[in-house]
């Protein structure tokens, strides 16, 4: 820590002087641009260093990052359920709040409807549409 503050301090000290030797004008700028990037760079030292302690082929290790037939099967239901949900509760929400419930495979097995005033056949098109196993309605 002590040789890198050392370091700073000599590559600022450096600039510095440099800055005051050189004559205004264009070439100025480009020196003061080029002094920048050198105290950024060894501003920019330690982190270097301690990137290379870290193996970055561990980060991006392809076997550890690995999924089971059954893993990706389990995520690839729940998608499917969570979409499926979300489809009726769009088509439904139309009539008040709606909650869903739907299986691994693919079956609702509960729908409930919180509906502000009664609607006639909305119960018929949802036990004909969703054939749900269980379907409360209520009025609030």
């Amino acid at each position: 820590m002590k040789s890198y503050i050392l370091s700073l301090c000599a590559v600022a000290i450096f600039v510095t002087v440099c800055n005051m030797l050189l004559p205004d004008g264009q070439f100025k700028k480009y020196t003061g641009l080029i002094c920048s990037l050198v105290i950024s760079a060894v501003m920019l030292m330690p982190l270097s260093k301690t990137l290379r302690t870290v193996d970055i082929a561990k980060l991006f290790d392809i076997d550890t990052m690995t999924i089971t037939k059954e893993e990706a099967q389990k995520q690839y239901t729940f998608i499917l359920q969570d979409e499926y949900k979300k489809r009726i509760i769009e088509d439904l929400s139309a009539y008040g709040r709606v909650y869903v419930d739907v299986d691994e495979k693919m079956n609702v097995t509960n729908i409930k409807l919180y509906m502000k005033e009664y609607k006639q056949d909305v119960e018929s098109y949802i036990r004909e549409t969703y054939k749900p196993l269980n379907l409360e309605i209520y009025y609030e």
